[in-house]
């Protein structure tokens, strides 16, 4: 729905400005003359296979934007491509930080995985570009060529809360930080927790630890490495990633993952419809030096079994 009304108002934009909508553009002699704003560049290929036998991919390109997945503030861009080098070296690049690691088989059959899951093979042959379009809606690419000589291409406006596409990223990302490559990751502030509001109940626990307020009696007698200690905690289990990356739900269309007590320790695609535990919450609240903050609240049982190491660490940390 986001991403719809911010096409419409776009769109309403470009016609307010007397762009043209709706222009198919003419292909002469083979060269295609440059689309007015908002006209249509359809070259589909009907006739392409909207089924592909082989699962083993020879080399892989991917272009997209994606609006919940992002290298630096601004770096939601990634074109990724695995390849031979010239030394004949199975290599993924991500080319717009110009970063690359060594790839093999087993990558190339987790991208073809997401092709599998999303159907990605129905969108065979799509060529179809609408000009002028907000950074986020330009065009995505995916061309995977297989070893059966078989092929799957698209050209298409991006869709920037796509599903497949953040499966890419994290296949990608996971790949180069096993590598010892973090350069996918979020580039985020080095920020220390600054006050922490920790609670946790079940049948068996029921633990509280309050910082208090900074200017506070309380909190002036916090040990000296108490707060980072907590953050480095924090720093172990990618907390402030997993919070940020999973506030999209793309369920309902709407940023209300969290509200819902989804946090993205029980994976990038939560059930729903899963209930609450009875008799069971995790309340977390910290503040950062950089004016960051969380609040993780949650009785899913998917997400305390993920976070249960982290917990009992915070417990050690803040004292039992």
């Amino acid at each position: 729905m986001i991403r719809c009304i911010i096409l419409m108002l776009c769109l309403l934009g470009y016609l307010c400005m007397g762009c043209s909508r709706g222009t198919e553009a003419n292909v002469t002699n083979g060269y295609e003359d440059e689309p007015v704003c908002g006209g249509i560049t359809d070259l589909t290929d009907h006739d392409a296979p909207k089924e592909i036998q082989s699962d083993e991919i020879n080399d892989y390109y991917a272009r997209f934007y994606s609006s919940w997945r992002w290298m630096g503030e601004d770096d939601h861009f990634f074109e990724f491509s695995v390849k031979h080098d010239e030394n004949g070296q199975l290599t993924v690049y991500e080319n717009y930080s110009g970063n690359h690691v060594p790839a093999d088989e087993e990558l190339l059959s987790s991208l073809q995985a997401v092709i599998r899951k999303y159907k990605l093979t129905s969108w065979n042959g799509y060529y179809k570009t609408t000009a002028g379009l907000p950074p986020e809606f330009q065009p995505c690419n995916l061309n995977v060529n297989y070893v059966s000589g078989e092929h799957l291409r698209f050209t298409m406006d991006n869709d920037p809360d796509a599903e497949w596409v953040e499966d890419t990223y994290t296949i990608m990302a996971d790949w180069f930080a096993a590598h010892g490559n973090d350069a996918l990751r979020p580039t985020r502030p080095a920020s220390v927790v600054t006050r922490l509001n920790f609670d946790y109940q079940d049948p068996e626990t029921d633990y509280s630890f309050h910082t208090g307020m900074p200017d506070s009696e309380e909190y002036g007698k916090l040990p000296p490495d108490l707060l980072k200690n907590v953050t480095a905690v924090f720093d172990k289990y990618d907390v402030l990633i997993k919070y940020d990356f999973s506030i999209y739900n793309h369920d309902s269309g709407r940023i209300d993952n969290h509200e819902e007590g989804f946090y993205g320790f029980g994976g990038d695609h939560p059930d729903h419809s899963e209930q609450n535990l009875p008799d069971t919450h995790l309340d977390i609240y910290a503040e950062f030096d950089d004016g960051d903050r969380i609040n993780i609240m949650t009785s899913k049982a998917s997400e305390l079994e993920q976070m249960r190491p982290m917990i009992e660490e915070l417990m050690d940390v803040c004292g039992r």
